[in-house]
């Protein structure tokens, strides 16, 4: 038989072709017999192989099912053997092509003709159709993996030492350059290079390999390039004859130690008083005793995670703590290369120990072993810069109590042992104290108001603060005003937040290359989300995924610190990443793309919103809602959960009704806002009743729609009226019944209705009988059930008249049709009524359950009313002390933020 390990692990009987080995479980279990084989391997070794997280019940019966299965694709069942050490698989000489490659490369080395050297070489490396073991992912393996993976870069240097020695130095220019680039820290890769290149009169090229070579150790290990390669280059330089194989790299003779590795601290740093002070105390408590200190600094690009670890590093060394060793490396991972190779940062470190480098260990866990050995009962500081991942970091964390490692990353990272603390924006004294520093006292105390305009333009983002101030130092004539001004443009931000070749584009550039694709559209779309915040709903409609996808993107995008999960299941982005993000669908989504998303968001606030409203105060919709309805959304079944939801949702939808008018869609802008008046009468938003009908009437006006502008006209009208705006209210009003035409409708109804109310308030009594009267005919006539909205107005007009006898019965008539903050209101007119009427006993009682059902409704406003009509009550019956009560009590709900 044939066994093949090197590439996707395969079997072949006799001369017939190799096929693959089906199922994963088989492919492990004769990937690691094969890898001992004819020796012994335990049962507990190939369980845990099989089934490394130990969820499979019975997995000795399940092995032994899995070892007959495996018996039946050999040649022969019996090399599959059973004793007490465990299974064997027995292989013959030359069946395995791991094993035909060692003794191909052991016979090229016994060759004294570097021809058939360079042919055995050939032969060998022809055996390889991939990654050793290719698609068996087993712990136990990665061992014989590596030591595969390193033979084979070693058989390649000795394939192109012997064709050097054969004179074919300009044949393997090529494929050797292509070598070099795969492995760039191989010093004899570079080395062979170099020969090939100079041995075929390329000696410029062959030097500008060297400082390549060069730039790269330096960047990538912090270390000068050996003394193979330092003579390599001055032989070159010198125009001296090169011998033909500059042979293995030699390891200097005395090993460099480098201890003291953190990069000079940051002279003009400043805020982050709270976090220096938590570091301090975090890292001055006594922690356990046989564990290395591990602490995380976590934040978007451009928070100054990594100046806040330099700065604490610098700090603790200052104070004589982890004074032995200091450490640092930039892992790369947020950054415009690949990130940086755990084993390869090991050899560095290792070296920087005084390791020397031909003792270093191949293998990632050797390597670990020994670092973590060479830093044991050792003060040593490790500061690990940019980190990418769990997997990156953990390799290069010490064992010893005594040693303390400072991690940054924007990521979230799940390091066992560790306490993360994320940084945020800084504070407004932090900004004012960073341009001070950098910019000056003068300059800044000139322009308070516009330094502030400049620093919430910048969000307060540290990295942009010091962008723009060192802006601000090379141009020194220029004013914080005209700063801010540049800033504000349309897309300003980002062009302008850069000092020289430093931009802020770019920082948030490499986080989101690090996505995946479905996280990339996700943050992307997010640019087109109205409002400041979200949450998974409203997500899911706009990106056209489930609420689940999109909650698991979105706490994805918030681990990489993209997102800001601010709580109750909602989310934001930080203002530069959503000036980003919109800049990102622009360039990458089309205009159809990017309408299909607005259109599905406003869709799902529109038919969400009216169902939230509909649960509150159940009335019939007069016309069709445009668009669809969404296929998923948020449980709205109580009055409670709609009107959170409501609160929650009230600066997206007010977005929602904007977004909808930009975008020409007039009838999700006028429908949206009409949605909404209820909810804003009960909460008292009357500036957002506003604020929505006036960009409701003006996109419906724009768009021509009759039906759109006569409603917009009349609830502008009414949010008007409630606000005291009289004489814009009647306009607007007037206007309506205009457009209307004298249609005896529902719209109809409520146009007389508002006009009724605004002219009793202004005492214009018998316009308000007039409307009032005609809206109560209309609505008896046509609408019944709707009769009572307008036999309340009656009620105002009567009272004003004095006719409370009738004004009393109405009232009460009106109260059975209402719901609970209707109650309350009519419970609060009842009390008044009944005041003026010298009823005081039953005005009393209206008054106190106007109080309980207004506390009971939740609204603020109308708890204040309920509790004003009664402490002109308690006035009147002389109970001054609770009716200034009852006063402070309103007052104090008034005054209560919206």
């Amino acid at each position: 038989m044939r066994f093949e390990v090197l590439g996707p692990v395969r079997l072949a009987h006799g001369g017939g072709a190799a096929v693959a080995v089906p199922g994963e479980l088989r492919r492990r279990l004769l990937a690691m017999l094969l890898v001992r084989a004819n020796e012994p391997v335990s049962a507990d070794v190939l369980v845990g192989a099989l089934w490394p997280d130990g969820a499979v019940a019975d997995r000795r019966s399940r092995l032994q099912l899995q070892v007959h299965r495996l018996r039946g694709l050999l040649d022969d069942p019996g090399r599959l053997e059973f004793g007490p050490d465990g299974y064997w698989l027995r292989v013959l000489p030359d069946e395995l092509d791991a094993d035909r490659f060692g003794a191909l490369l052991d016979e090229a080395e016994r060759a004294d003709d570097p021809q058939r050297g360079a042919e055995l070489i050939r032969e060998s490396l022809a055996l390889w159709r991939g990654e050793p073991y290719q698609g068996v992912d087993v712990a136990d393996l990665h061992g014989e993996v590596q030591r595969l993976v390193e033979r084979r870069l070693a058989a390649f240097e000795e394939l192109y030492a012997a064709e050097i020695r054969c004179d074919r130095h300009a044949a393997i220019v090529g494929e050797l350059a292509d070598l070099v680039g795969r492995n760039p820290l191989r010093e004899r890769l570079h080395a062979l290079l170099m020969t090939a290149l100079y041995r075929s009169g390329r000696q410029a090229d062959a030097l500008a390999v060297y400082r390549g070579a060069r730039k790269l150790l330096v960047a990538e290990l912090g270390i000068e390039p050996g003394p193979q390669l330092r003579s390599l280059e001055a032989t070159i330089l010198a125009g001296r004859p090169l011998e033909p194989d500059p042979g293995p790299v030699v390891a200097d003779p005395v090993p460099v130690t480098a201890h003291r590795q953190l990069p000079p601290d940051i002279r003009d740093f400043c805020g982050r008083r709270e976090q220096l002070r938590v570091l301090h105390e975090e890292l001055s408590a006594p922690g356990s005793p046989t564990a290395v200190v591990i602490r995380s600094i976590e934040g978007m690009g451009g928070v100054g995670k990594t100046r806040l670890a330099l700065h604490a590093a610098h700090r603790l060394v200052a104070t004589g703590r982890y004074a032995d060793v200091q450490l640092y490396v930039d892992l790369h991972g947020h950054a415009d290369r690949l990130p940086a190779y755990p084993a390869v940062v090991l050899a560095s470190f290792l070296r920087l120990l005084g390791v020397p480098g031909d003792q270093i260990p191949d293998g990632l866990d050797e390597r670990a072993a020994l670092y973590r050995d060479r830093l044991f009962g050792r003060k040593a500081l490790v500061l690990l810069d940019n980190a990418a991942s769990e997997d990156q970091v953990l390799p290069l964390l010490p064992a010893s109590p005594e040693s303390l490692v400072l991690i940054t990353s924007r990521r979230a990272l799940a390091v066992d042992g560790s306490r993360a603390l994320v940084l945020d924006a800084f504070t407004r004294s932090e900004a004012e104290e960073l341009l001070v520093r950098m910019v000056g006292e003068d300059r800044v105390l000139a322009e308070p108001t516009a330094v502030e305009r400049v620093v919430g333009l910048c969000g307060w983002l540290p990295l942009a603060i010091a962008l723009v101030a060192r802006r601000m130092q090379s141009r020194p004539r220029w004013s914080f005003a005209e700063l801010a001004d540049r800033l504000a443009e349309p897309g300003g931000r980002l062009a302008e937040i850069a000092a020289g070749s430093r931009r802020l584009r770019p920082v948030f550039e490499l986080s989101y290359r690090a996505l995946a694709a479905d996280e990339q559209r996700v943050f992307r779309l997010l640019g087109l989300h109205p409002g400041e915040d979200f949450t998974a709903y409203s997500v899911a409609a706009l990106a056209d995924v489930t609420p689940a996808a999109a909650r698991r993107m979105l706490d994805g995008l918030a681990d990489e610190h993209l997102v800001i999960a601010t709580g109750g299941a909602r989310y934001r982005l930080h203002d530069l990443i959503a000036d980003y993000a919109r800049s990102v669908v622009e360039q990458e989504d089309s205009t159809h793309q990017r309408r299909e998303a607005t259109g599905r968001v406003l869709d799902y606030y529109l038919h969400t919103a009216v169902a939230a409203i509909q649960t509150i105060q159940p009335r019939r919709v007069r016309f069709g809602l445009t668009g669809s309805e969404p296929a998923h959304g948020p449980l709205l079944e109580t009055r409670e959960q709609a009107e959170a939801w409501l609160r929650a949702e009230r600066a997206c939808l007010i977005a929602a009704v904007a977004c909808a008018a930009d975008e020409g869609r007039a009838t999700h802008a006028w429908q949206l806002a009409n949605a909404m008046w209820s909810f804003f009468l009960l909460d008292t938003y009357y500036e957002d009743w506003a604020e929505t009908h006036r960009t409701g009437l003006a996109a419906a006006t724009a768009a021509g729609d009759h039906q759109g502008q006569a409603v917009m006209l009349t609830w502008l009208g009414g949010a008007y009226t409630v606000q005291g705006n009289y004489d814009d209210a009647r306009d607007l009003l007037e206007k309506s019944l205009a457009l209307q035409e004298d249609q005896e409708d529902d719209l109809n109804i409520i146009a007389h209705f508002w006009l009724g109310l605004l002219h009793h308030r202004t005492g214009r009594f018998p316009e308000a009988v007039h409307h009032t009267r005609r809206s109560m005919r209309i609505a008896a006539t046509l609408f019944p059930h709707r009769e009572m909205r307008a036999d309340i107005n009656a009620q105002y007009v009567m009272d004003a008249n004095r006719d409370f006898e009738r004004a009393l019965a109405g009232y009460t008539q009106a109260r059975q049709g209402g719901g609970l903050a209707e109650e309350g209101r009519f419970l609060a007119d009842l009390c008044n009524a009944c005041r003026r009427l010298n009823m005081l006993s039953d005005a009393l009682d209206w008054g106190e359950r106007a109080v309980a059902i207004a506390g009971e409704c939740g609204s603020a406003a109308l708890e204040a009313h309920a509790r004003r009509t009664l402490g002109v009550l308690y006035e009147e019956l002389g109970r001054i002390r609770e009716a200034q009560a009852e006063r402070a009590r309103a007052l104090a709900l008034e005054q209560q933020p919206t």
